[in-house]
Protein backbone atom coordinates (compact mmCIF):
# COMPACT_ATOMS: atom_id res chain seq x y z
CA UNK A 1 0.00 0.00 0.00
CA UNK A 2 0.88 3.56 -0.75
CA UNK A 3 1.76 6.63 0.94
CA UNK A 4 -1.09 8.27 -0.03
CA UNK A 5 -3.01 5.21 -0.17
CA UNK A 6 -2.50 4.56 3.55
CA UNK A 7 -3.17 8.11 4.32
CA UNK A 8 -6.52 8.01 2.13
CA UNK A 9 -7.66 5.31 4.09
CA UNK A 10 -6.72 7.56 7.21
CA UNK A 11 -8.94 10.20 6.55
CA UNK A 12 -11.82 8.59 5.75
CA UNK A 13 -11.37 6.75 8.86
CA UNK A 14 -11.48 10.10 10.56
CA UNK A 15 -14.09 11.21 9.04
CA UNK A 16 -16.30 8.89 9.72
CA UNK A 17 -16.46 9.37 13.12
CA UNK A 18 -16.63 13.29 12.95
CA UNK A 19 -19.25 13.45 10.73
CA UNK A 20 -21.43 11.32 13.60
CA UNK A 21 -21.41 14.70 16.11
CA UNK A 22 -23.77 12.81 18.10
CA UNK A 23 -21.41 9.80 18.89
CA UNK A 24 -18.90 12.59 19.62
CA UNK A 25 -20.57 14.69 22.26
CA UNK A 26 -21.54 11.42 24.01
CA UNK A 27 -17.91 10.07 23.74
CA UNK A 28 -16.49 13.19 24.85
CA UNK A 29 -18.68 14.25 27.32
CA UNK A 30 -20.78 11.53 28.86
CA UNK A 31 -19.16 8.59 28.02
CA UNK A 32 -15.69 10.19 29.84
CA UNK A 33 -16.90 12.53 32.26
CA UNK A 34 -19.87 10.32 33.98
CA UNK A 35 -17.44 7.47 35.04
CA UNK A 36 -15.09 10.68 36.25
CA UNK A 37 -17.41 11.85 38.29
CA UNK A 38 -18.75 8.64 40.13
CA UNK A 39 -14.91 7.32 40.19
CA UNK A 40 -14.25 11.08 42.22
CA UNK A 41 -17.26 10.30 44.82
CA UNK A 42 -16.27 6.38 45.34
CA UNK A 43 -12.60 7.51 46.19
CA UNK A 44 -13.20 11.20 48.05
CA UNK A 45 -15.83 9.54 50.04
CA UNK A 46 -15.75 5.89 50.86
CA UNK A 47 -12.07 4.85 49.77
CA UNK A 48 -9.90 8.31 51.00
CA UNK A 49 -12.05 10.22 53.30
CA UNK A 50 -9.26 12.08 54.96
CA UNK A 51 -6.92 11.98 52.09
CA UNK A 52 -4.05 9.90 53.26
CA UNK A 53 -1.70 8.04 51.60
CA UNK A 54 -2.89 4.48 50.47
CA UNK A 55 -0.20 2.02 48.59
CA UNK A 56 1.99 5.18 47.47
CA UNK A 57 -1.39 7.01 45.71
CA UNK A 58 -2.63 10.28 47.16
CA UNK A 59 -6.07 11.14 46.46
CA UNK A 60 -4.92 13.52 43.55
CA UNK A 61 -2.64 11.30 41.82
CA UNK A 62 -6.19 8.96 42.24
CA UNK A 63 -7.84 11.71 40.23
CA UNK A 64 -5.48 12.08 37.77
CA UNK A 65 -5.22 8.26 37.48
CA UNK A 66 -8.29 7.85 36.59
CA UNK A 67 -8.49 11.26 34.00
CA UNK A 68 -6.08 9.73 31.92
CA UNK A 69 -7.44 6.22 31.91
CA UNK A 70 -10.82 7.25 31.35
CA UNK A 71 -9.45 9.16 28.28
CA UNK A 72 -7.17 6.28 27.27
CA UNK A 73 -10.22 4.15 27.40
CA UNK A 74 -12.07 6.04 24.66
CA UNK A 75 -8.67 6.33 22.63
CA UNK A 76 -7.98 2.62 22.31
CA UNK A 77 -10.81 0.84 21.70
CA UNK A 78 -10.55 -2.31 19.66
CA UNK A 79 -14.73 -2.98 19.37
CA UNK A 80 -15.44 -1.52 15.95
CA UNK A 81 -12.02 -2.95 14.99
CA UNK A 82 -13.33 -6.83 15.48
CA UNK A 83 -16.71 -6.05 14.25
CA UNK A 84 -15.50 -4.48 11.05
CA UNK A 85 -13.58 -7.79 10.43
CA UNK A 86 -16.11 -9.79 11.83
CA UNK A 87 -18.91 -8.00 9.21
CA UNK A 88 -15.89 -8.58 6.08
CA UNK A 89 -16.16 -12.30 6.68
CA UNK A 90 -19.78 -13.23 7.54
CA UNK A 91 -21.07 -11.06 4.21
CA UNK A 92 -17.79 -13.09 2.28
CA UNK A 93 -15.82 -9.56 1.66
CA UNK A 94 -12.53 -11.42 2.67
CA UNK A 95 -11.78 -12.26 -1.06
CA UNK A 96 -12.31 -8.96 -2.22
CA UNK A 97 -9.49 -7.80 -0.04
CA UNK A 98 -7.42 -10.71 -0.77
CA UNK A 99 -7.09 -10.41 -4.94
CA UNK A 100 -6.05 -6.89 -4.35
CA UNK A 101 -2.63 -5.78 -4.01
CA UNK A 102 -3.23 -4.24 -0.66
CA UNK A 103 -2.43 -5.85 2.85
CA UNK A 104 -5.42 -6.45 4.78
CA UNK A 105 -3.92 -5.85 8.44
CA UNK A 106 -2.57 -2.26 7.00
CA UNK A 107 -5.75 -1.43 5.47
CA UNK A 108 -7.58 -2.11 9.06
CA UNK A 109 -4.67 -0.53 11.25
CA UNK A 110 -5.28 2.79 8.80
CA UNK A 111 -8.34 2.88 9.27
CA UNK A 112 -8.17 2.21 12.85
CA UNK A 113 -5.88 4.91 12.94
CA UNK A 114 -7.73 7.54 11.76
CA UNK A 115 -11.05 6.52 13.52
CA UNK A 116 -8.72 7.34 17.31
CA UNK A 117 -7.06 10.90 15.61
CA UNK A 118 -9.94 12.96 17.37
CA UNK A 119 -9.54 10.87 20.60
CA UNK A 120 -6.17 11.49 21.10
CA UNK A 121 -7.49 15.42 22.52
CA UNK A 122 -8.50 14.52 25.92
CA UNK A 123 -5.63 12.47 26.83
CA UNK A 124 -3.70 15.99 25.43
CA UNK A 125 -5.65 18.01 27.69
CA UNK A 126 -4.54 15.72 30.78
CA UNK A 127 -0.91 15.95 29.90
CA UNK A 128 -1.06 19.89 29.20
CA UNK A 129 -3.18 19.83 32.91
CA UNK A 130 -0.58 17.77 34.55
CA UNK A 131 2.05 20.11 32.96
CA UNK A 132 0.49 23.51 34.26
CA UNK A 133 -1.10 22.47 37.13
CA UNK A 134 1.67 20.30 38.64
CA UNK A 135 4.70 21.29 36.75
CA UNK A 136 5.27 17.56 36.13
CA UNK A 137 6.85 18.16 32.41
CA UNK A 138 8.73 14.00 32.21
CA UNK A 139 5.81 12.14 33.14
CA UNK A 140 3.31 14.47 30.61
CA UNK A 141 6.17 13.40 27.46
CA UNK A 142 6.61 10.60 28.31
CA UNK A 143 2.86 10.11 28.51
CA UNK A 144 2.03 11.67 24.98
CA UNK A 145 4.79 9.04 23.51
CA UNK A 146 3.41 6.47 25.77
CA UNK A 147 0.25 7.25 23.82
CA UNK A 148 1.80 6.21 20.62
CA UNK A 149 3.02 2.76 21.28
CA UNK A 150 -0.32 2.13 23.27
CA UNK A 151 -2.60 3.15 20.25
CA UNK A 152 0.02 0.24 18.31
CA UNK A 153 -0.72 -2.65 20.57
CA UNK A 154 -4.47 -1.63 21.05
CA UNK A 155 -4.48 -2.39 17.14
CA UNK A 156 -2.40 -6.09 17.54
CA UNK A 157 -4.60 -7.03 20.56
CA UNK A 158 -7.77 -6.29 18.20
CA UNK A 159 -6.88 -7.27 15.30
CA UNK A 160 -5.62 -10.63 17.14
CA UNK A 161 -8.85 -11.26 18.85
CA UNK A 162 -10.47 -10.64 15.45
CA UNK A 163 -8.20 -13.12 14.58
CA UNK A 164 -11.11 -16.07 15.50
CA UNK A 165 -13.89 -14.49 13.69
CA UNK A 166 -12.78 -16.88 11.19
CA UNK A 167 -13.97 -19.40 12.82
CA UNK A 168 -16.80 -18.07 15.06
CA UNK A 169 -18.00 -16.06 12.29
CA UNK A 170 -20.14 -13.94 14.52
CA UNK A 171 -18.10 -11.92 16.77
CA UNK A 172 -20.90 -11.31 20.11
CA UNK A 173 -18.34 -13.66 22.44
CA UNK A 174 -14.91 -11.83 21.06
CA UNK A 175 -17.01 -8.23 21.23
CA UNK A 176 -17.21 -9.24 24.85
CA UNK A 177 -14.22 -10.55 25.63
CA UNK A 178 -12.83 -7.50 24.53
CA UNK A 179 -14.74 -5.42 26.44
CA UNK A 180 -14.33 -7.56 29.81
CA UNK A 181 -10.57 -7.96 29.33
CA UNK A 182 -9.92 -4.22 28.80
CA UNK A 183 -12.21 -3.29 31.68
CA UNK A 184 -10.67 -5.79 34.16
CA UNK A 185 -7.36 -6.26 33.40
CA UNK A 186 -6.08 -2.78 31.29
CA UNK A 187 -5.82 -0.87 34.67
CA UNK A 188 -8.85 1.42 33.88
CA UNK A 189 -10.33 -0.44 37.25
CA UNK A 190 -7.79 -0.56 39.61
CA UNK A 191 -4.26 0.70 39.45
CA UNK A 192 -1.78 -2.15 39.48
CA UNK A 193 -0.93 -1.27 43.58
CA UNK A 194 -4.54 -1.71 44.47
CA UNK A 195 -4.85 -5.51 43.34
CA UNK A 196 -3.92 -8.06 45.99
CA UNK A 197 -0.48 -9.40 46.13
CA UNK A 198 -0.70 -12.32 44.59
CA UNK A 199 -2.58 -10.86 41.31
CA UNK A 200 -0.27 -8.33 40.45
CA UNK A 201 2.16 -10.00 38.87
CA UNK A 202 -1.04 -11.17 35.97
CA UNK A 203 -2.14 -7.46 36.13
CA UNK A 204 1.25 -6.22 35.70
CA UNK A 205 2.39 -8.05 33.45
CA UNK A 206 -0.51 -8.65 31.07
CA UNK A 207 -0.85 -6.67 27.40
CA UNK A 208 -3.81 -4.68 28.03
CA UNK A 209 -2.53 -3.10 31.03
CA UNK A 210 0.31 -1.35 28.08
CA UNK A 211 -2.86 0.03 26.71
CA UNK A 212 -4.65 2.22 29.14
CA UNK A 213 -2.82 1.69 33.07
CA UNK A 214 0.54 1.50 31.90
CA UNK A 215 0.59 5.11 30.73
CA UNK A 216 -1.39 6.84 33.14
CA UNK A 217 0.69 5.42 35.83
CA UNK A 218 3.73 7.07 33.99
CA UNK A 219 1.90 10.10 33.84
CA UNK A 220 1.14 9.87 38.01
CA UNK A 221 4.75 8.82 38.83
CA UNK A 222 7.11 8.93 36.56
CA UNK A 223 10.23 7.26 36.63
CA UNK A 224 13.27 5.52 34.51
CA UNK A 225 12.59 2.25 36.17
CA UNK A 226 8.48 2.62 35.15
CA UNK A 227 9.68 3.67 31.56
CA UNK A 228 11.81 0.32 31.07
CA UNK A 229 9.43 -1.69 32.02
CA UNK A 230 6.66 -0.57 30.22
CA UNK A 231 9.28 -0.67 26.87
CA UNK A 232 10.19 -3.72 27.24
CA UNK A 233 6.39 -5.13 28.01
CA UNK A 234 5.71 -2.99 24.75
CA UNK A 235 8.42 -5.15 22.59
CA UNK A 236 7.58 -8.35 23.88
CA UNK A 237 4.34 -8.65 23.39
CA UNK A 238 4.16 -6.37 20.25
CA UNK A 239 6.62 -9.12 18.20
CA UNK A 240 4.44 -11.60 20.66
CA UNK A 241 1.06 -10.60 19.06
CA UNK A 242 2.63 -10.20 15.55
CA UNK A 243 4.00 -13.56 15.79
CA UNK A 244 0.64 -14.98 16.36
CA UNK A 245 -1.09 -12.82 13.75
CA UNK A 246 1.48 -14.13 10.94
CA UNK A 247 0.74 -17.75 11.83
CA UNK A 248 -2.92 -17.42 11.95
CA UNK A 249 -3.09 -15.28 8.76
CA UNK A 250 -1.24 -18.53 7.58
CA UNK A 251 -3.68 -20.83 8.74
CA UNK A 252 -6.74 -18.81 7.14
CA UNK A 253 -5.10 -18.68 3.84
CA UNK A 254 -5.50 -22.56 4.33
CA UNK A 255 -8.58 -22.97 5.82
CA UNK A 256 -11.04 -20.34 5.55
CA UNK A 257 -14.19 -20.68 3.71
CA UNK A 258 -16.06 -17.82 2.27
CA UNK A 259 -19.39 -17.39 4.36
CA UNK A 260 -22.19 -15.37 2.84
CA UNK A 261 -21.97 -13.72 -0.49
Amino acid sequence: MSAKGAMSLVKAGFLSVYCDRSMLVVDFFIATSVPFVIQLLIWSRAVFPENELQETYALPEIYLYYAAALALNRLNNAYDLIARISGHVSHGLIECFQVKPVSYMLYNAALFFGESLLYYVPPFIVAVFVVFYKGEVVGAVGFLCLLLLSQVLCFLLGYAIAAFVYWTVKPDALLSLNVIMFSAASGALLPVAFWPGWLQPAMRYNPFRLAIGGPAEFLVKPSMSLALELLSLYVYWGAALLIWVFVVSKVVRVKYAGAGG
